[in-house]
């Protein structure tokens, strides 16, 4: 019911590994101090890569919640990119196909 192209599906799943750097990363640009990004608009470059980062987390953890939302366990292993033997697991990244560019 939940099949994708295996492509896709690592596609996918190293796209969720991704999660903590971006966490990382948009915890850092919150940071006033930051000097890491100057260019011609440092605030507005702050401003949209932060953005990007929100959209990303962001839709992770929505889609995760929504499949695991009684398995704390099962949703901290998924948003980290680590592959668990449960069907809500294609679940999730079927949903996540349909809901990422």
């Amino acid at each position: 019911m939940y099949n994708i192209p295996t492509d896709r599906y690592y596609e996918l799943r190293y796209f969720c590994k991704q999660y903590d750097a971006w966490c990382a990363e948009y915890e850092k640009l919150q940071d006033a101090n930051n000097d890491l990004y100057l260019g011609d608009d440092p605030t507005g470059n702050t401003a949209v890569k932060m953005a990007r980062l929100a959209k990303r987390i962001m839709l992770i953890e929505k889609i995760a919640r929504e499949v695991f939302s009684t398995d704390l366990f099962l949703f901290d292993a998924v948003i980290h990119g680590d592959k668990v033997d449960d069907c809500r697991y294609r679940e999730f990244f079927w949903r996540l196909d349909q809901e990422r560019d």
